[in-house]
């Protein structure tokens, strides 16, 4: 059997004079609920200390320090250091864990929140979406490389076998550039084209940040052209850079064209590709 069962409602009041109530626990008393009809409390208190109040708007407070303030409806004060995650805060708050919060204030100041710095390079045409908090970005990379011209070899049949050879001039270095780009949108998409490497005797391709730049590629490297005793090289690489002297028939490359043009032997040689690095 139940030691107390009570249907209905149950009344506590100190005395006749006082409508005020409280429950102790323990012989001494120092541990009770106490209710006050009227200030409209309701207070815990430990070691006959008010440790913790419900204020009459609905407000908590916790602790020595702010126990007899009410917080206001649905706030809450705590005098002390909150831990959580961890047994023993040494901060006011103390967390042991990841946060999220929507927003941050540093004495009422808000402060947005930081942007992730990183890069991301593209040997390859794709597409560069600009990350959370991204509205500008810095640009380096170049256009492909323009290829060589072809060589010339010749073998003169006379007494000392002379073998009149020369090679082709390099092909043109495609144009580079290191240029900020601004008045993106973050999650905006932009279109990264790559520019191809230039084939033997070829221009390199364009290389394009969305419709933000674009870097043309090497011009193709001139022809050897000669005869037995006598030859002469072709035009360099233009547009995008000059190309560099072209080396022997023997494949020995004297110079290569400034950055992506190779000066070709008696066969042509291709560029380069292009590439691009976005930084933020």
């Amino acid at each position: 059997a139940t030691k107390l069962n009570i249907i209905g409602d149950i009344q506590l009041q100190r005395s006749t004079s006082s409508s005020d109530a409280a429950i102790n626990f323990g012989s001494n008393a120092n541990n009770y609920i106490y209710g006050g009809n009227s200030s409209n409390v309701m207070a815990f208190a430990t070691n006959n200390v008010e440790r913790l109040r419900i204020g009459a708007t609905g407000g908590l407070s916790l602790g020595n320090g702010y126990v007899s303030t009410d917080p206001g409806s649905g706030n809450m004060i705590i005098s002390g250091n909150v831990g959580i995650g961890m047994a023993t805060p040494a901060y006011k708050l103390d967390v042991s864990g990841t946060i999220n919060a929507t927003g941050l204030s540093i004495n009422g100041i808000a402060i947005s929140s930081p942007v992730q710095r990183g890069s991301q390079q593209f040997t390859s045409s794709g597409t560069f979406t600009v990350p959370a908090g991204v509205t500008q970005v810095l640009i380096s990379g170049s256009g492909g490389g323009g290829g060589s011209g072809a060589g010339y070899s010749a073998w003169c049949g006379d007494e000392q076998g002379t073998v009149t050879r020369i090679g082709g001039n390099g092909g043109g270095a495609a144009a580079v550039i290191s240029q900020s780009v601004t008045g993106l949108t973050p999650g905006q998409q932009i279109t990264i084209t790559i520019g191809n490497a230039g084939v033997a005797g070829g221009v390199g391709g364009t290389t394009s940040f969305g419709s933000f730049l674009s870097l043309i590629g090497g011009r193709a490297g001139g022809n050897t052209t000669g005869s037995c005793y006598y030859a002469a090289n072709g035009a360099g690489g233009a547009a995008g850079g000059a190309g560099g002297l072209g080396g022997d028939a023997g494949g020995t490359t004297f110079f290569s064209g400034a950055g992506y043009g190779t000066g070709g032997p008696a066969n042509s040689t291709a560029g380069k590709p292009g590439f691009l690095v976005v930084e933020w």
